[in-house]
Parts: C-alpha cells; sequence; structure tokens
C-alpha cells in the first residue's frame, strides 16, 4: 500500500481502513476482490469497443491473440539468447563480433530488465501490427466497416497497453519481495537455536539483516524486530502512562551475517554493540572461504547470533510507580515474568499474580495495541490502556497493559477486527454483485 497511490491515500484518508491490525491479510484478501472488479470493468470497456460486424469482431479477436503470441515467443527467445553463454551468442551471432556487441547491449542482464522487456515485446508488437492493418487500408476503396474495424482495433490496443502498464507496475513494486539470485544458506539453524532457548515465548524476537531469506522465520514461528511493513498502525487515543517515557524495546536477539553483506552487515554489527553479548556462530555454507564460522567479513557464508541478556519477557508485571518514574531503565531483572497459559492466534490466555503490597501493578504484554483488542477475567471486562515505547517516532505507538486484579487470576486477551460487521456486509454486497453479473444473459446473441 505504501508504493500504490490510491490505497495510501485511502489509508490516510479512512479511519477504518488504518485500524486493521493485519494490513497485509487485509490487502491480500481485498486483492481478490480488485482483480476481479478489474477483470470486470476491463470486460466492460472490451465489450463497449466493437465494430457492428460480428465477422469482424471474431477475426479481430485472433489477430490480436496471434500479434501476443508471437511476441512472446520473440520474448522468450531473447531471454534464451540473454542466459546464454559467450561462447554460445558468438555462435548464435554468426562469430560476428560487433552484431554481437550490438545484441549484447540490448540482451536481459536481469528480472528487471526481463520483465520491462516483455511488456515492451507485447507493445511494439500491438503497435506493429495496427500499423499494418491501417497501411493496408491507406489509398483503398473500402467500406466504412474496415475503417471502423482500424478504430475499434486502435482503441483495444489503447486499452491493452493501459492494462499492461498497470500489471507492469504493479510487478515492479513487488520485484523486491523475490530472489531471483542463485540460492544462498537460510537462518533455519540460527532460528532453532533461538527457539530452544525461548521455548516458551510465542514469538521470540530478532533483529535481522534485511532481505528475502529473513521470511524464513515465519517457518520458525519468530518475530523480526522492527519491520513494519510500510505501515504502522497506531494506538487509541488516551494512553495511559504517555506523559512519562516509555519502555526500552529492544529485541531479546540479534543477528549478523555476511549473506548480503554492505549497509546490511554494517547496521547490524552497530546494533550489537548496545549491550548484546555473542551465543553462538554458525556456518551456513560450506566451501566458500575460511573455516571460521564468526567469521562475517570473509567470503564464507556465516551468521553470529547475539543475546540482550536484560530483554523484557513477552509477558511482564510491573508497578505503577516504576511505569511512572523512569520505565525506559526496566528490563528483566526488575520485573516480574508472567505465565501464559494459551497463545492462538488472536485469543491470548496468561495467568498473573499480583504481588501482596499496597501498589497498583500492571500487565504487559508485548502486543501493538490498537483498536480492536479487549481484555477480560472470568468474563469480567477490564480496560486496555497503552504502554509506550521510548523510541521518538510520529503518533502514539505502545504495548497492551491492563491493570492487575488481586491475587492470582487469568486475563484473557482477545483481539476482534474493528468494523468486523461491516466488513461482512460489504463482502456479501460484492459477492452478490459479482454473481449477478455473472448470470446475467443478454437476449441478442
Amino acid at each position: 500500500s505504501g508504493q500504490t497511490p490510491i490505497l495510501e491515500w485511502l489509508y490516510s484518508q479512512v479511519d477504518l481502513l488504518a485500524e486493521f491490525r493485519f494490513l497485509g491479510r487485509a490487502l491480500s484478501i481485498a486483492a481478490l476482490w480488485w482483480i476481479l472488479l478489474a477483470g470486470i470493468a476491463v470486460d466492460l470497456l472490451w465489450r463497449a469497443v466493437r465494430s457492428r460486424s460480428a465477422s469482424l469482431n471474431s477475426g479481430e479477436r485472433r489477430r490480436l491473440t496471434q500479434a501476443l503470441g508471437v511476441a512472446a515467443l520473440a520474448w522468450l527467445l531473447w531471454c534464451v539468447y540473454s542466459l546464454a553463454s559467450t561462447e554460445a551468442r558468438s555462435a548464435l551471432t554468426l562469430n560476428n563480433p560487433d552484431l554481437l556487441l550490438a545484441l549484447d547491449l540490448r540482451r536481459f542482464t536481469s528480472p528487471d530488465d526481463a520483465v520491462d522487456g516483455l511488456w515492451l515485446f507485447l507493445l511494439v508488437a500491438l503497435v506493429f501490427d495496427s500499423g499494418l492493418i491501417a497501411l493496408s487500408l491507406i489509398g483503398r476503396r473500402t467500406r466504412a466497416q474496415r475503417w471502423q474495424a482500424l478504430w475499434t482495433r486502435l482503441v483495444r490496443v489503447g486499452l491493452l497497453m493501459l492494462m499492461i502498464g498497470a500489471t507492469a507496475d504493479v510487478m515492479r513494486a513487488n520485484s523486491l519481495l523475490f530472489d531471483f539470485q542463485p540460492a544462498v544458506p537460510g537462518y533455519a539453524p540460527v532460528y532453532i537455536n533461538v527457539r530452544q532457548a525461548e521455548p516458551q515465548t510465542p514469538f521470540p524476537s530478532i533483529n535481522e539483516p534485511f532481505s528475502s531469506l529473513a521470511f524464513g522465520g515465519y517457518e520458525y514461528r519468530i518475530r523480526s524486530w522492527g519491520w513494519d511493513e510500510g505501515w504502522l498502525p497506531e494506538s487509541p487515543a488516551g494512553p495511559f502512562f504517555w506523559a512519562n517515557g516509555g519502555l526500552n524495546n529492544r529485541p531479546r536477539w540479534a543477528l549478523i551475517s555476511n549473506n548480503y553483506g554492505g549497509d546490511s552487515l554494517r547496521l547490524a554489527q552497530a546494533f550489537v554493540e548496545q549491550g548484546y553479548e555473542q551465543r553462538g556462530c554458525f556456518k551456513l555454507a560450506d566451501g566458500l572461504g575460511a573455516a571460521d564460522p564468526c567469521d562475517v567479513e570473509g567470503t564464507q557464508v556465516n551468521a553470529v547470533l547475539y543475546e540482550y541478556p536484560l530483554a523484557l519477557p513477552y509477558a511482564f508485571i510491573a508497578s505503577e510507580q516504576q511505569l511512572n518514574t523512569l520505565p525506559n531503565e526496566l528490563n528483566a531483572s526488575s520485573v516480574i515474568a508472567a505465565h501464559i497459559v494459551a497463545h492462538r492466534l488472536d485469543t491470548i490466555t496468561i495467568e498473573a499474580v499480583r504481588p501482596a503490597d499496597s501498589q497498583d501493578y500492571y500487565l504487559i504484554v508485548q502486543e501493538t495495541h490498537f483498536p480492536g483488542w479487549r481484555a477480560s477475567v472470568n468474563g469480567v471486562p477490564l480496560e486496555v490502556v497503552t504502554m509506550p515505547l521510548d523510541y521518538a517516532v510520529e503518533g502514539q505507538r505502545g504495548y497492551v497493559a491492563v491493570r492487575l486484579l488481586p491475587d492470582a487470576q487469568q486475563y484473557t486477551l482477545t483481539f476482534e477486527p474493528p468494523g468486523w460487521p461491516t466488513g461482512v456486509a460489504l463482502f456479501m454486497v460484492a459477492l452478490l454483485g459479482c454473481a449477478a453479473y455473472l448470470a446475467w444473459k443478454p437476449r441478442q446473441r
């Protein structure tokens, strides 16, 4: 959404959209309807632009299909040439050095080049075929239907160009999510080690170099600290402790790896200098250089795992006095860890015991607080407040917090998407509308 102006504007203007907890899930579900509605719109436009002659319409469809097929075949052949070795390309150019140099300057050298080249081949084929039709009509006495067919072709080509341009833009915006380079080792050994060290934590938090490899953390239930996917949700207005600072929310784990190197490596090295201690070195690939798995400056692919010993637990108890004085100095040694009884996607059950003194205490859970979170004890609702974080950001963001009741209690946190009934109603309206469109049959053939 951060790279698509229309959706970016919608999320900034519509409060209900901005309250979605899982933006990626919302967009992935909504994308199905965007695609379906776009297809219906293009179909309507395509049907509206037609010649009066049914035979011309049929022939036009075949001709367009043939032109696009020839373009796709030419693109595939050019991909084969681009991927061929220097010796093979030289042989294909009949050992002509000038021709080889001219073609090499235009061959695909990256996936982005290949994608852009596909759209270029398709557009050139459409324009070239339309030009041939126009030339065949110049200077000839042809019926008006022939000229009408040409204008129909030009309008449809314009529509196809718009579709191709939109598709190319979507693919280019999403190309960063895919890694077309030769396979490199993942961080599986690191993730396994982290899970073994924190078996009771639902999602151990780790700071790692950004790369497509980081998506492997989902398989091991690892939370990649600092990722917002281009969007940060805000907490409800009026957080309880907002004027008194915030928690130091460093992740317990941090990773340094030379999988990608460069700025990614340097930023990770600077991050672990903030009180982290080395816990293990992992050799991710063999035969690429020195044998020392702790060496992240050489050519061998290694990873080094660090731990912040004073990292706050996933769920913990702190007094109101602590939270009102120096919350950014709270750490694992100054708070009380709470026991997680059960953890499901949108329902968390935590057992917490309030200390037997006269102070007020709060249960804090490292889940971002925003509209939709509810808390209860034995079915009795409790007020949910925001425990802010100490890093400087615009807006109001922080963790979920509830005031503890006397004695030992089981606290249940649940999340319900804001506007759920409205979303269901919109879904049903869209479903019925699409079904009516697909079932509708025109009277004429």
